[in-house]
């Protein structure tokens, strides 16, 4: 059900994540080459050859410079509690696994994420989507079009597929229902 106006919607095309998928259609299915293992010194040599990391060249995409202030502090919250959780898993956060989407997700849910220890404040799947999902979504979008960055998938697309019980699941839904194809 739409949140604006109360209608049903429903599509009229795939909307599955698969369906906004390259060539591979799973985390297994990427070779290894690709993989976040063979790719971690690569992007971390390049971080190191620009100065910043590949978080930082995103904040200076226009989606994120032309964003208004409330909405840039989102990104920055929704990025620095991403970077925190990967942080504490050793992870690099452009080169995660579904799994790795999931956990931070399900944390976000249950109010365990990184820095919301102190509250401990659950948050809502309508929340989790707009303030945090949409923001990493949007970030591997454009790390898998940017040619000087390796990564070649979408780890939030790869986690709507492997997990639809899930986390990750619901929080596709809840994008589903909002008509956010």
């Amino acid at each position: 059900m739409s949140k604006r106006d109360g209608r049903t919607f429903t599509p009229t095309f795939d909307v599955t994540p698969q369906s906004r998928m390259g060539a591979y259609k799973s985390f297994d299915a990427l070779p290894a080459r690709h993989r976040p293992d063979a790719l971690r010194p690569l992007v971390e040599a390049h971080e190191r050859r620009d100065g910043r990391s590949t978080l930082d060249a995103y904040r200076e995409t226009e989606s994120y410079t032309t964003a208004s202030a409330r909405r840039r502090e989102q990104y920055d919250r929704a990025l620095g509690s991403w970077v925190a959780f990967c942080d504490a898993r050793d992870v690099h956060p452009t080169l995660a696994t579904p799994a790795d989407v999931e956990a931070w997700l399900a944390a976000l849910l249950d109010g365990s994420a990184p820095g919301f220890e102190r509250t401990g404040r659950a948050k809502s799947v309508g929340t989790v989507y707009l303030n945090y999902y949409t923001v990493l979504e949007q970030c591997y979008d454009w790390l898998v079009t940017h040619t000087d960055h390796p990564t070649i998938y979408n780890a939030f697309l790869f986690a709507a597929a492997a997990y639809p019980e899930g986390a990750t699941g619901r929080v596709w839904s809840e994008k589903i229902a909002r008509g956010q194809l």
